[in-house]
């Protein structure tokens, strides 16, 4: 005898019994063969569906395969590892799910910790190098990909062919961190360029979701200007285990105050997160001043301020002004122009006001006096040095490269420079506003080395997957107003009268 379960009033019950196999035991359970509709306040019934006891069977089974391997990874690894694999695993299965909020995820870890990893063979190695690598393959699979166009894919294969024969030649005889350098900063961002912007869908969950990460790092900068840069570190998260934080060059020495640091965030090096911090900065600019933002940009944009001022990079700070003067110079509200203005002005001088040492850093005499550092010296000398050939196809063997354009084109020669600066201009040209992240990026990369590490070129990659700003609507697509013809009969009454109600010419 069969017992018809109790539901509430307002329920109809339906029996479905699709597959054979579910017959003998919904014949004991009622509740896998019952399929519920529940009538709403419009009087429409709506089906909830069957329940789903494979789905079930999943999520116990996982849940066990979990408990398993979290306590074997305790028992034989370090509570460290065992998260990150934890992690690692949950994150591949929620991939296979959900892609597009799996590539979001890491881009949102990207941002915030990445140099989180592990130092082998003397070379700090970025786990989420991989990290956003997926994050690009994952946002592809859910977004589509768009065909390219024959001249970027000659474009393409010519430069990597070229990258790649400079690494075989140049950099496996210095040794796997020479080589593996050159082929990170030179050919993988490049490509993660190209497939950002040929998706076919909206990448700006992955463009919010690295904006959001950016904001944990400046918490974690303030967090680090108060209590200290040493005594808040932390070791494989900010940054890779088994390295020296003090060998990143962030002491500031100063001839006023004590020698301070900068601050690094986890970026491991002041001058990486200041150049990150105004990629950031000019895109969030940019959405304002042409009145396209959201709470977030202007939250981004005050937290890009504050890690420029704090970063102590004045690679930073010059890419971030000749960028707001470009900006501004292009047009906009004179009021938000003004209101920015006065922002930024507030935001450095709270930091300087904090540590005026900055104001020593920050001072022209500074610069003039150092020559940026001694840059001016170093490339004077290399330049005396390289041959004709050598500056078309870069050295003939390993050298340290030197801050800048010089050490880029020691690398990969003016030959790989030109190639390079075309696929970029080719690419960034299918995303509206991506230009201003791009000169940004370039005044930075004309005078630091800090493109040659890791995330500094790879961010903006990532940002290419969404148009920093809405694109212009057309004239022909834009709403026209339509008047209506009248209704009204005209009646002749002279050469030189109409009736009330006709339009006249």
């Amino acid at each position: 005898m069969m017992v018809r379960p109790r539901l509430p009033t307002g329920y109809i019950t339906e029996r479905r019994i699709t597959h054979p196999e579910c017959r003998s035991f919904c014949g004991v359970s009622l509740v896998p063969s019952i399929s519920e509709r529940t009538l709403g306040t419009t009087g429409r019934v709506r089906h909830t569906g069957p329940v789903n006891n494979r789905g079930v069977v999943w999520g116990i089974g996982g849940a066990i395969a979990t408990a398993v391997l979290v306590l074997a990874c305790l028992r034989f690894l370090s509570p460290v590892i065992s998260l990150l694999l934890l992690g690692a695993g949950l994150l591949i299965v929620w991939a296979l799910f959900k892609p597009l909020q799996a590539a979001c995820v890491l881009a949102f870890l990207t941002a915030a910790f990445p140099k989180a990893g592990i130092k082998v063979d003397g070379f700090p190695f970025p786990v989420f190098l991989f990290g956003l690598i997926l994050a690009v393959a994952l946002a592809t699979i859910a977004l589509g990909w768009k065909r390219r166009a024959p001249t970027m894919d000659i474009l393409l294969l010519i430069y990597l062919v070229w990258v790649l024969c400079r690494v075989v030649a140049v950099g496996l005889p210095a040794g796997f961190t020479p080589a593996f350098q050159l082929l990170a900063w030179s050919a993988i961002p490049v490509v993660l360029l190209v497939i950002t912007t040929h998706l076919k869908g909206d990448g700006t969950p992955i463009r919010k979701s690295l904006e959001r990460g950016f904001l944990v790092a400046c918490v974690y900068a303030l967090v680090q200007f108060v209590g200290g840069v040493v005594e808040t570190a932390i070791p494989g998260l900010s940054y890779a285990l088994g390295d020296d934080i003090l060998e990143k060059n962030n002491v500031i020495y100063s001839s006023t105050v004590a020698d301070f640091s900068k601050i690094p965030s986890t970026y491991q090096n002041g001058n990486i997160f200041g150049l990150a911090a105004a990629v950031f900065f000019s895109a969030a600019l940019l959405r304002i001043a042409k009145k396209q933002s959201s709470v977030q940009d202007v939250v981004v944009l005050l937290g890009a301020l504050a890690a420029i001022a704090l970063s102590g990079s004045r690679t930073a700070i010059l890419a971030a002004v000749i960028v707001t003067l470009v900006v501004f110079l292009r047009g906009g509200s004179l009021s938000r122009k003004l209101a920015i203005s006065a922002v930024a002005v507030g935001v450095v001088m709270s930091v300087v006001t904090i540590q005026p040492g900055f104001i020593e850093r920050y001072s022209i005499d500074n610069i003039l006096a150092s020559g940026g550092a001694g840059r001016s010296d170093v490339w004077s000398m290399v330049l005396s040095q390289l041959t004709p050939l050598e500056y078309f196809f870069g050295t003939a063997s390993w050298r340290t490269p030197a801050e800048g354009i010089i050490g880029m084109m020691m690398q990969i020669g003016i030959f790989g420079m030109i190639l390079l600066v075309a696929i970029i201009a080719r690419s960034i040209s299918r995303r509206s506003g991506m230009w201003v992240v791009w000169l940004t990026l370039a005044i930075g990369a004309s005078i630091d080395s800090s493109y040659m590490l890791f995330p500094t070129w790879f961010i903006p990659a990532a940002l290419a997957a969404a148009a920093v700003t809405a694109p212009a609507r057309p004239a022909e697509s834009q709403p026209q107003l339509v008047v209506p013809k009248s209704t009204t009969s005209t009646r002749a009454t002279g050469p030189s009268r109409t009736t009330a109600g006709t339009s006249s010419v």
